[in-house]
């Protein structure tokens, strides 16, 4: 019986083909696929991890309809955020990730709505360098509009909350007058002296400004001046002892001023003595 071959005739395989892909293309997906948190759920949640380990909230709003390459732009503005411990209600369980704020722009008043533990933020916002490393024009940012917050080259990439607005919302007393935790508790006697140093000449400036009706370039141009002209006043530490001992003087002469006026009684003219009558014997 004849049999068929079995042998299979098989047909050779086609030559590889390599596909290549454009630079642009691979380097932008391998860029997103090594950079977390640059996706857009975080995009949603208004909330990504800088390089240092810090959380930080976009300045800018979200982009639409945000991809792997259209992503919400970082800018030098974005807020430095405390970690997730003070957005965490005391007793309550851990947060490992700050509050979604959303796709708009985030601002201060969000995150201060939000802080839960105010002692969490000291190490977080307080000033980044000593006293004498400021000059009047730095010191005054930090009070009014908030330190800069550079990365290893220099260029700023973000930014702290104002340290006037921190105070005014965790110090030790709230907007109503009520005693709060301020965001300065448990901090160290070191830190605690160099905080009333440090914020002797802002408030100086808000004050004078304030009662002079003037700007508060203004008062630091004379303070810049006074600097210049007094080489003992050269350097924030000696500025600031001389404004302490100056707002101290202004006190102690306002408490002069406003104690009543005594005046010594009249003393009534002594009438003279009666000379003694003798009984006649």
């Amino acid at each position: 019986m004849a049999t068929a071959s079995t042998s299979a005739v098989h047909k050779p395989l086609p030559a590889l083909q390599l596909t290549t892909v454009a630079h642009e293309t691979l380097e932008s997906a391998t860029t997103a696929a090594n950079l977390p948190f640059y996706n857009s759920e975080n995009d949603d949640t208004g909330v990504y991890m800088a390089e240092n380990g810090e959380f930080r909230a976009f300045a800018n709003g979200s982009p639409k309809t945000p991809t792997c390459t259209i992503r919400r732009k970082h800018s030098q503005v974005d807020l430095v955020l405390p970690s997730a411990s003070a957005f965490t209600e005391q007793g309550q369980p851990q947060f490992f990730w700050p509050p979604v704020f959303g796709q708009t722009s985030v601002t201060w008043n969000q995150v201060f709505a939000l802080i839960k533990q105010p002692e969490h933020l000291w190490d977080c916002w307080k000033p980044s360098k000593t006293l004498d490393k400021y000059n009047l024009h730095d010191q005054w940012a930090c009070w009014s509009v908030g330190e800069g917050v550079n990365d290893a080259d220099g260029n700023q990439t973000a930014i702290k909350p104002p340290l006037r607005e921190v105070e005014r919302h965790f110090g030790s007393l709230n907007s109503e007058g009520k005693h709060l935790k301020s965001w300065r508790s448990g901090i160290s006697s070191k830190d605690r002296k160099f905080w009333q140093r440090f914020r002797e000449i802002p408030e100086y400036i808000d004050s004078e400004a304030h009662n002079r009706k003037v700007s508060p370039l203004a008062i630091i141009d004379e303070l810049d001046i006074l600097g210049q002209q007094d080489k003992q006043l050269k350097g924030l530490s000696a500025l600031t002892k001389h404004i302490k001992l100056k707002r101290e003087a202004a006190s102690l002469q306002k408490e002069v001023e406003a104690q009543p006026t005594k005046r010594k009684k009249a003393v009534a003219p002594r009438r003279p003595l009666k000379k003694a009558k003798h009984d006649n014997l």
